[in-house]
Order: C-alpha cells, then structure tokens, then sequence
C-alpha cells in the first residue's frame, strides 16, 4: 500500500514538499537516514526522493541502481516514471515497455497506465488509448486503476476529435467515480472542442515522442540557422550562466543566500543545487497559491548549465484546466520578453515552449499536469534558464555516454 500510494496518489503533503525542498535538515534525513541503525539502500533513497517528486534526483539515483542491477525491473518502472514526469517521453516509453518484461504479470499492469500518460504528453492519442485499454482489461476491478484509466481514455478520444468514444469513455467513469468524472468533464469537453476545430481546419497534432535534449537540440539549430547573435552569458538571478559553479555559489554565500548541494551527479554529469531565494526573476510569475516553489541550478563539468524554477500545485480539482490557465500566462509573459516561441508543444496533458533570443542562452517553459483518480491530479510547472555554448558540450557528452551504454 505505501508503494501504491507513493507512486500513484501522490499524497504527500504540502508541508512534507516544502520541508523537503527547503529544510537542510529534513533535506539531509530525507537523502541519507531512515533511522539510526540502518542506512538506507541506494533504492529506498530513490524512492524516497520520489515520493516528494523530486524526479531529477530520484531518476539520478535510479539510474544507479540500474548500472549495478540492469535487470531491476521496479527501478525502470520507477525511473520510467520520472522520465513520464520530466516530459523525457521516448525514454519513458522505452523504459515502461522494457519494465513490462521484467516485472511479474501483475505488477505489470500499472506499466500500461504509465505508457498511456507517456503517449498523452507526446501526442500520442491511438497509443494512449490502446495502453489504457490493456491497464482496464488486465485489472478491471481495480478501482484506482479503472478511474485513473478511464480519465485518460476520456482525454485521449476527446484529443482524437472522437466524441461517441469520449461520451462512453464519461459514462463508464461516472458509473464507476461520479466526482473524477465531474472533475475531468469540462476539460474532456474542451479538448474535444479544440480537435473538432483543428480537425475542419486541416491541422493535425505533433506526436513529439523524443527526449527533452532532442526537442531543445531543434530550437538551437534553427537559431544558428538564423544568424542568432550575443554578447555573453545571460544573467539570471544575480549570476551568468556559463559562469564557474564555484564563483555563482561564491556569491550566493556573500549574498547571505543558503544552497543545498545535491552530491549525486547523473550519469551524464550534471550536478544540481537548490537554492533559497526569491524563485524567478520575474516576479509577476511567482505563485502565491501554489503547494511549493523552489530554485535550482544545474552544474556541468564546473559551469552553470541552467537555472531552473520550479513550481508545484497538489492534488487539485480540475487540474487540466488549472494546467491550461497556468501554461498560458506563462506563455504570455514569456513571450512578451523574449519575442515568438521557437518551439510550441501542447497535448493537453503536458505544454512546452522554448526561445531563443540570442545564441548565448535559450529559455523554456514546461507545465505538466497528472490525471490523477479521485482525489484530482498535480500540476508542475518550470521555467529554464540554459547555457546555449554549454548545452552543445553537453550534447556531445551524452552522445558519447550513449555510445559506451
């Protein structure tokens, strides 16, 4: 049950997420102790960094545990997971569909939701619908599966402009969950909206089934291809981007700012330390009412790669139409700085946009949002700051890391 409810329901509370992103010392308990005689395992520090959604580090430590343990398969559930939260989708999908062989039969069957959420961000509406079919008819008297299943099924077919199936996908949910049904009708009804009016317009939605490197590689080569010119490093929050990690933390220090340094580095490199200060440099996208915000940067091979900002907005009511609120402003408010978006993806479930106003940095916006069962479903949202001539050496590094996997 702890790991149905870990993994799934995402319960955690409000004060436990933002005692575990601002709290050096439950920081610390949360990476490194269960109780006095024992430490924990790599994988119990996983989960545990997962249950407070901490999916960059959880995934970081996944992912070691499957260098040591290949075969594992609830850790590449677990890191599949991360990757479907992360909006790495082509990971996800491989991941989910390799976990699927080494868990047994009845495991297996939330691998099937996991895959449906994955085709959903990307695009992938046939996909989805097929994989939350399977999770139905391998569990259909799992109550959580069953709604969490058919909320998606609704959304996929709304997506697909296919209105019988949406009809039918509701009725089945309200017979089973009358309020996860009421939650998620208006934003099926929308959606289905949206694709009817794409549809008589001739425009077809992009199936964006690659990872976030891959999407963010597009934006930059357009940019070089457009003669996209800076004069340095970006300054965000007080420090460049592209700046020595020792000299942005220097100032953070003399700034009387605390960070908290994340030991584990990926097994790309990248190091990453949350910072305590005011979350972005826009103040007009601060979120009073959300469950958590936090700042955190990315280190590479001793430079600042990126800053990121994140936000969180738990267990909500009508979680897709908050995400659709939430992803707009954004929109807006970036666009307005920066000029037109380079990169425009949005399924619904998941919108990401990128810029590039010069060939020093490129800024992105991502606002992600569960399905959720009853209780409703998260929104997460982050705002990137990335390093452009660093992103390339980055890009290089991961190829051949790749290549020696």
């Amino acid at each position: 049950m702890a790991r149905k409810i870990m993994r799934r329901a995402f319960a955690a509370s409000a004060v436990a997420f933002a005692a575990a992103l601002f709290s050096l010392t439950l920081f610390s308990l949360i990476l490194f102790s269960f109780s006095a005689e024992a430490a924990p395992t790599l994988f119990e520090r996983a989960k545990n960094l997962y249950d407070v959604k901490e999916y960059n580090l959880a995934l970081t430590l996944f992912d070691k545990v499957l260098a040591l343990e290949p075969e594992n398969g609830e850790a590449l559930d677990f890191a599949s997971w991360c990757h479907r939260y992360l909006g790495d989708w082509e990971s996800a999908k491989n991941g989910f569909e390799r976990a699927e062989l080494l868990l047994p039969g009845d495991q297996a069957k939330w691998v099937k939701v996991g895959l449906g959420e994955t085709w959903l961000g990307a695009g992938g509406y046939e996909e989805a619908a097929s994989a939350f079919t399977q999770a139905i008819d391998l569990s259909p008297d799992e109550d959580e599966l069953v709604v969490r299943s058919l909320k998606g099924l609704a959304i996929a077919y709304a997506s697909m402009g296919d209105a019988a199936a949406t009809e039918d996908a509701l009725r089945r949910l309200a017979s089973k969950d009358k309020s996860a049904a009421d939650d998620i009708e208006a934003s099926a009804r929308s959606l289905l909206e949206k694709a009817t009016k794409a549809a008589e317009a001739g425009k077809t939605q992009e199936t964006t089934m690659s990872d976030a490197g891959e999407r963010q590689e597009k934006v930059m080569e357009r940019g070089k291809a457009e003669g996209k010119a800076g004069d340095g490093g970006h300054e965000v929050l007080g420090f460049k981007l592209g700046e020595p990690i020792e000299s942005v933390l220097d100032g953070l220090k003399q700034r009387g700012v605390a960070y908290r340094t994340f030991d584990e580095a990926t097994r790309y490199g990248v190091r990453f330390h949350f910072v305590d200060m005011p979350v972005t440099d826009l103040p007009e996208m601060i979120h009073a009412d959300a469950d958590g915000q936090v700042c955190f940067l990315e280190e590479f091979q001793g430079k600042l790669l990126a800053v990121n900002i994140f936000a969180v907005w738990e267990n909500r009511k009508g979680n897709l139409a908050l995400r659709d609120e939430i992803f707009n402003a954004g929109l807006l408010i970036l666009t307005e700085r920066f000029g037109e978006n380079e990169y425009f993806g949005d399924s619904g479930l998941h919108g990401e946009a990128m810029w590039l106003p010069t060939a020093q940095f490129f800024a992105a916006l991502e606002v992600n949002a569960t399905i959720g069962a009853s209780e409703g479903g998260n929104v997460t949202k982050v705002v990137s700051y990335i390093d452009l001539p660093g992103f390339l050496v980055f890009r290089d590094h991961v190829r051949e890391v790749n290549k020696r996997r």
